[in-house]
């Protein structure tokens, strides 16, 4: 089930190639970028510094452990291949039901067996660059709320600044006048992040289902297979390993997603926050829709009907336990 998950994943990701080079162009338009004026410039690029850190660890731990599984398959179908000369004790490390050629001998045995672990090894690379792409997306969207959070906060006071220095060059342009320069200013802002963040949900829809699909499925099975074993066993611990690994991608997008409409909802509290008593009736009207707007939280949709979210984790996780707990009630009264 994994395999098939990952191979889905990479396929997706190589006919979307194109768009997803659209996607990441999209990314370093100038209004994404830094700015100066926005939220400080110094700020801002240690929110993306911080952001690329924790990017490149969560790479590093998501290749290893979605890796740590071929690397059990290998150690422990080359023991059992070097440990027994009887062809029935060899195991290879997946669909062994599925192969159609004689590998009761070898080279046979060892040409499927390292044929099948690249393949394996191939499909994890792909997949995780895949997921990690999708995090890191959502993650950057997310970013660039805060960056505006930042911006609005700023306004009024980058207002005074700019009618001092006016003051100081004998200019006659008020504060109300560059207060709503910036406010328009926050409100195109707005209009790209939610474009891109469109843009991206667009083209991971499918994906980000897919994942959903199989990570339920692997729930499930492992659901059933728990329940066929003692409550303590130490079977139902790998089991419950295995599955909490097939789900982290999930898991990770889930988080992420949650993280995203979080902070576009939080949009608005920081617009409320301005200091527009006594401005304009325009200044106004500007600040309320952009308040009206924000409060239309920005969410993830797998196949643009089911909330990527904390609370639809929760329902899986929950859902899950739940069949595991009557699977076993149902395997204790048959085997009374």
């Amino acid at each position: 089930m994994e395999q098939t998950n990952c191979a889905i994943l990479s396929t997706h990701t190589f006919i979307n190639r194109k768009k997803i080079r659209e996607l990441l162009l999209y990314f370093e338009k100038e209004e994404f970028s830094p700015s100066t004026e926005r939220g400080g410039k110094e700020a801002e690029s240690k929110v993306l510094e911080e952001w690329i850190s924790t990017a490149k660890t969560q790479c590093l731990l998501f290749i290893c452990s979605a890796g740590s599984s071929l690397i059990g398959q290998v150690i422990y179908t080359l023991i059992t291949r070097l440990t027994n000369d009887d062809y029935h004790n060899w195991k290879l490390g997946f669909a062994e039901t599925a192969i159609t050629i004689n590998v009761t001998y070898s080279p046979n045995f060892e040409i499927i067996w390292a044929y099948q672990n690249l393949a394996y090894l191939y499909l994890i690379i792909n997949a995780c660059v895949t997921v990690l792409l999708m995090t890191g997306t959502l993650k950057f969207i997310s970013i660039q709320f805060i960056f505006l959070q930042m911006y609005l906060r700023r306004i009024s006071k980058l207002s005074q600044c700019k009618e001092h220095e006016n003051i100081v060059n004998n200019k006659n342009n008020t504060k109300e006048k560059y207060l709503k320069e910036y406010v328009q200013d926050a409100i195109i802002y707005h209009i790209s992040i939610t474009k891109l963040a469109k843009k991206a949900m667009d083209l991971f829809s499918g994906s980000i289902l897919t994942t959903f699909t199989f990570s339920l499925g692997l729930l499930c099975t492992s659901a059933y297979r728990a329940s066929l074993h003692p409550f303590l066993d130490l079977h139902v611990a790998f089991i419950l390993i295995e599955a909490l690994a097939g789900s982290f991608p999930s898991i990770m997008i889930c988080f992420y997603g949650e993280t995203m409409r979080k902070e576009s909802e939080d949009v608005a509290l920081a617009a409320y926050d301005i200091d527009f008593v006594g401005a304009n009736i325009d200044i106004q009207k500007s600040i309320i829709l952009l308040i009206r707007r924000s409060q239309t939280a920005t969410k993830l949709r797998a196949g643009k009907f089911l909330d990527a979210s904390l609370a639809t984790l929760v329902w899986i996780m929950r859902t899950s336990i739940s069949a595991y707990m009557m699977l076993r009630t149902v395997n204790a009264k048959n085997g009374n």
